[in-house]
Formats: structure tokens, C-alpha cells, sequence
């Protein structure tokens, strides 16, 4: 993934052109090690977005969430 500009820390603006549209743009937040936007291939599911950020905090709880369950396009991933 390119990225071409950082506002802030926690900011990151990406290159519409560096964008696969076989990929879909995700965001997760709440308690994962690296909270932040990623782009994964069509038909990743959730644990493949929660491995790429680096896993879940000791705090997270996963009794609610269907790990299996099929991201979708522009969502953003709360887990707390």
C-alpha cells in the first residue's frame, strides 16, 4: 500500500490511484494492538482484518464477534 501524505500520527491519507479495486478499504479500532485503515483482498473476513492489525488487546473481548463473517467495503471494525 502507497501512502503519499501524514497529517497526523494517527492520519494517513492514501493514493486513490495506489488503490487495487480487487481490495476493499477497512478500518478497525478499539482493542487491537494497531488500530488503523488497511486494504485487504475481496473475501477477507474479519480475522484476517484483526491479524493484520496486529491482533487483539487482553482487553478484547471476541464473545460477540463472528470471526468468520466476510468484511465489507468501506466499513470501520469496533472492538472493545
Amino acid at each position: 500500500m502507497e501512502y503519499t501524505e501524514t497529517l497526523e500520527e494517527d492520519t494517513t491519507i492514501i493514493n486513490e490511484d495506489s488503490i487495487d479495486r480487487n481490495k476493499i478499504i477497512v478500518e478497525i479500532k478499539g482493542e487491537v494492538e494497531k488500530p488503523d485503515v488497511y486494504q485487504l483482498e475481496e473475501g477477507s473476513i474479519i480475522k484476517d482484518l484483526i491479524d493484520m492489525a496486529g491482533g487483539v488487546t487482553e482487553e478484547a473481548d471476541l464473545s460477540r464477534i463472528n470471526r468468520a463473517e466476510e468484511l465489507s467495503k468501506s466499513w470501520t471494525y469496533y472492538y472493545w
